[in-house]
């Protein structure tokens, strides 16, 4: 099981005012794709978030930091911190806070790495810790991976677009009125889709977790299993053809 640090009444107090002033100076520096124990911000933002403007993904790649509030290294926060922070005083509440150690059955233990699990600050000082993986993910990993200077078509879009046109021509307006309606549900272009030329990535965090996805493109409308009536008929949004 994973322990839960217990601060006292006193502790708390002073954990908040770290927390408060941490946060109002740093919060505003963070970057927007971390979710986790930041004000109006969760879990139900990250997901709204890949809902939106992951289209055309095709899987993601999780990754999770065990033990993340225990393993952090004191020193390593320290010095981030120390970084934009002068004010030693600050500091060195920090530090006793992270070293002050912890009773269990009335027996002191040191610690030597990591925040309390159930510490005021410890979520901010965690941000804080993991702010320096996500710079490194926005100015490394994605521009690394990410190839292609536009969007690809979208093959369902241009394929709506020419049953439209053979429909016109043919004079068949019930037809023409509804692959209308069709190309309205289906957009144009998909953000960030991969093809031959081109791969885009992005990614998203947690506290503790991070998702980065691949943009494949969805199978063909010859896969999607629904019926000619199907509004997304053209595979690409269509649920039974997700992967």
């Amino acid at each position: 099981m994973r322990p839960l640090g217990l601060p006292t009444w006193s502790d708390k107090l002073v954990g908040e005012v770290v927390r408060l002033l941490a946060e109002a100076y740093y919060e505003p520096t963070f970057s927007d794709r971390p979710h986790g124990f930041r004000p109006r911000r969760g879990c139900h933002t990250a997901l709204r978030e890949v809902d939106q403007t992951w289209t055309g993904t095709a899987w993601f790649i999780e990754g999770d930091i065990a033990d993340c509030f225990g393993s952090l290294d004191h020193q390593v926060l320290l010095s981030i911190l120390g970084e934009k922070i002068h004010d030693q005083r600050f500091l060195r509440l920090v530090r006793n806070m992270l070293g002050a150690g912890y009773l269990e059955d009335w027996k002191w233990g040191a610690t030597l790495s990591g925040a309390p699990q159930g510490g005021v600050a410890s979520p901010i000082l965690s941000n804080i810790y993991l702010h320096r993986l996500d710079e490194f993910v926005e100015t490394v990993l994605i521009p690394e991976y990410t190839r292609g200077d536009r969007r690809a078509r979208n093959p369902a879009y241009l394929e709506m677009q020419n049953l439209l046109a053979k429909a016109r021509r043919r004079g068949d307006r019930a037809q023409a009125r509804m692959l209308r309606q069709q190309k309205v549900a289906c957009r144009a272009r998909i953000r960030m889709i991969r093809d031959i030329e081109g791969c885009a990535t992005s990614a998203t965090r947690t506290i503790i977790s991070w998702v980065l996805p691949d943009q494949n493109p969805r199978p063909s409308r010859s896969s999607c299993a629904c019926p000619s009536s199907c509004v997304m008929n053209s595979g690409w949004n269509c649920p039974r053809t997700r992967p």
